[in-house]
């Protein structure tokens, strides 16, 4: 009856995974996405020759858009896998640390945590320079901090409790009391924030694309797309609006299932 009385989830559970396969079997149902054919621009869609149209310089827009996926998923996924793994880690020992060192993880976090992600990506690209790799490295860097604090503020509601201090108690290791006693308590929490982030991290790396710091031509990647694409807007708006389709589709479905995820989970711990 759940599925039956809300079925976004099951609709962007179903989206991502429709879009997953398609980018794991793009080479074999998409023809080359960068072949460029000058007498066929900006045409629209055809079953016959290009099912989604094809773009400024005549290439066509599925191939595009489906080898483009990888780019972009990958912009949701890597950050947030390594932000998990590491941000978890400090976190825990900020939190079960003393006060200097918590304090001094806490603060360098606070600073990065201050400015909008847009900004800290886009400084730290400066700093290493345009690229697709680049920009991973800039959104896994932004999304550690804010995956620090709730790790570290879920550990601090923990560490006091009383099978915490059996295990100290009991001369269990410090090493053994955060991966054994602490850490599952901790996890649901930062898989719960991780998950709710996901979609913006795919707008924000498509945004850096789209700025030019990003995925370099002839790269099919979404955001670089809609920015070649945005001088088309009034000879075929159809073709130079779908990157940003696949882009609001996309984020809304990962935003949407991580909701449910925390809902789930909130059930659970209740």
């Amino acid at each position: 009856m759940g599925a039956i009385a809300n079925p976004l989830p099951t609709a962007a559970a179903g989206w991502l995974m429709l879009l997953a396969m398609c980018a794991a079997t793009a080479p074999w149902i998409a023809p080359d996405p960068n072949a460029i054919e000058p007498m066929n621009r900006l045409s629209g869609p055809s079953i016959g020759t290009s099912l989604l149209g094809t773009d400024n310089l005549g290439r066509d827009m599925f191939a595009r858009l489906i080898h483009g996926a990888p780019y972009s998923l990958a912009y949701a996924l890597v950050p947030g896998v390594v932000a998990l793994a590491a941000g978890s880690v400090i976190g825990l020992i900020a939190g079960f640390s003393g006060r200097l060192i918590n304090g001094l993880i806490m603060r360098t976090t606070d600073v990065f945590y201050a400015f909008p992600p847009i900004l800290i990506a886009l400084a730290i690209v400066g700093v290493l320079g345009p690229g697709f790799f680049n920009c991973l490295i800039a959104l896994t860097i932004y999304l550690i901090f804010p995956v620090i604090r709730v790790a570290e503020s879920a550990t601090v509601q923990v560490r006091g409790l009383g099978y915490v201090e059996a295990a100290r108690l009991s001369g269990a290791p410090t090493p053994t009391i955060l991966a054994v006693q602490i850490l599952p308590n901790v996890l649901p929490a930062v898989l719960a924030y991780v998950t709710s982030v996901l979609g913006i991290m795919i707008v924000i790396g498509a945004g850096l694309s789209f700025l030019g710091v990003g995925a370099s031509t002839p790269t099919p990647e979404w955001g670089l797309m809609l920015n070649e694409l945005r001088t088309s807007i009034f000879v075929n708006p159809l073709v130079a609006t779908m990157p940003g389709l696949f882009i609001f589709v996309t984020s809304v479905s990962l935003n949407i299932l991580g909701e449910a995820l925390q809902r789930r989970w909130s059930l659970r711990r209740g």
